[in-house]
């Protein structure tokens, strides 16, 4: 199999929620969906922009939370294993990572919370002749 990219959202993709202060619970499905995704020979990279210096200050004043050990510990407390964690935190907005999927809830068409669907569009395209991975495209990933 080859090795790719998929980038996934944690506010309202891995978790139910995109405001913490309603409580952050890890979507169903969303551990057996990165297994399978890992077993096909994806890496998993979490993403999201809440975990910037601006945003943890306010939430940490507001709400008395820690964004960015939160957003790990709800991974980590429901054992969903990841490659990299990627923030705005330290680096432009108008970086795009490389990635050969994007799991995200605000792109077109947007993520609806089947995993399932989500899987088989990734399984298709994986198991395509003519697919090529970032990782294969740039030695430099």
């Amino acid at each position: 199999m080859k090795p790719f990219i998929v980038y996934v959202d944690f506010d309202g993709v891995i978790t139910d929620s995109d405001h913490p202060e309603n409580g952050i619970r890890v979507r169903s499905g969303t551990k057996e969906f990165l297994e399978a995704v890992k077993a096909l020979g994806g890496q998993i990279h979490v993403y999201s922009t809440r975990a910037n210096y601006q945003q943890i200050k306010a939430i940490h004043d507001h709400f008395g939370v820690d964004c960015w050990d939160e957003m790990l510990d709800v991974m980590r407390g429901a054992g969903i294993d990841f490659h990299l964690v990627m923030t705005s935190q330290g680096a432009s907005p108008f970086i795009k990572p490389y990635y050969d999927f994007i799991i995200e809830d605000k792109s077109v068409p947007s993520f609806t919370g089947n995993w399932n669907e989500a899987l088989e569009y990734i399984k298709t395209r994986v198991n395509d002749p003519t697919f090529v991975s970032v990782l294969e495209k740039f030695s430099f990933v």
